[in-house]
């Protein structure tokens, strides 16, 4: 996931394969969730530069790039975001292309704006990589937000602005070995278990058991990797009543068995 928020002065960026470009202003923020090919420019028709032909200068281990003729200075914050819990993929893949964040009211625009100075000034003075991370990961909450605001009628980003589908989802995500059931998470969030199962299923796009089940099996995916536990335990721990209906359903939904799935994220651990 790419993001550029814009510190000072303005810019334009344009998708690959779309013709018009999105104008952003200090204080905006244009995320890309997919890291699609993009395009950065001050005014239409300029021809692109590839990123990796633009002089970089080094801040500590931060890139500073300074780039373009004299004139009125933009100044653009540029970074990356990594979400490594297993149910990434799918949440990404239901947010736009292009996510352009331009705070409505003025208190939100302040603090968003505030948030990008400080994080340039980080970079700059060469601050320790943790307040850059925890900055960064600001940004990206603040982004989530208003793409749940800004989703269509239906999908799990609507679905959590649902009040009760949105507390539902909750409770799944916040005891995985619960023993839910359309008629258990209706009574939690006061609904009737008919339009609880009809409303969940809409917004949604799969009825509750099914997404308790995949939520498990992401559950499981994340000790498998994170921790030392065994598969046991693991099973217990998301709800399933043996190690053996746990591998049955993450073979189903992960495609391949808790035990290669352990190996492969912890060889890619020693590669980093």
């Amino acid at each position: 996931m790419i993001f550029h928020g814009v510190v000072a002065g303005t810019c334009l960026i344009r998708l690959d394969g779309e013709p018009e470009p999105r104008r952003l202003e200090a204080g905006d923020i244009a995320f890309l969730p997919r890291g699609g090919g993009h395009l950065l420019a001050s005014h239409r028709g300029l021809p692109g530069i590839p990123f990796d032909q633009v002089p970089v200068r080094m801040s500590g281990s931060v890139p500073v790039i300074v780039h373009g003729s004299p004139g009125a200075e933009t100044r653009i914050v540029c970074g990356k975001c990594t979400l490594d819990h297993p149910a990434a993929a799918s949440v990404l893949e239901l947010m736009p292309t292009l996510l352009a964040s331009r705070p409505a009211d003025d208190k939100r625009r302040k603090w968003t704006s505030a948030t990008l100075s400080l994080l340039e000034q980080e970079i700059l003075d060469r601050g320790p990589a943790g307040r850059l991370t925890s900055l960064t990961d600001s940004l990206f909450v603040h982004l989530v937000a208003q793409a749940a605001s800004e989703a269509p009628a239906a999908g799990l980003l609507a679905a959590t602005r649902d009040a009760q589908i949105g507390r539902a989802l909750a409770l799944v995500h916040g005891d995985p070995a619960a023993e839910w059931s359309a008629a258990t998470l209706a009574a939690r969030v006061g609904m009737g278990r008919t339009r609880f199962f009809d409303r969940f299923t809409e917004l949604v796009g799969e009825p509750p058991a099914r997404y308790v089940a995949r939520w498990r099996v992401l559950s499981a995916a994340d000790l498998l990797r994170d921790t030392s536990l065994s598969t046991q335990e693991i099973a217990e721990r998301v709800g399933y009543s043996s190690e053996d209906a746990l591998a049955r359903a993450f073979k189903r939904h992960m495609g391949r068995r808790l035990g290669q799935y352990r190996q492969r994220e912890a060889g890619a651990a020693l590669a980093l």
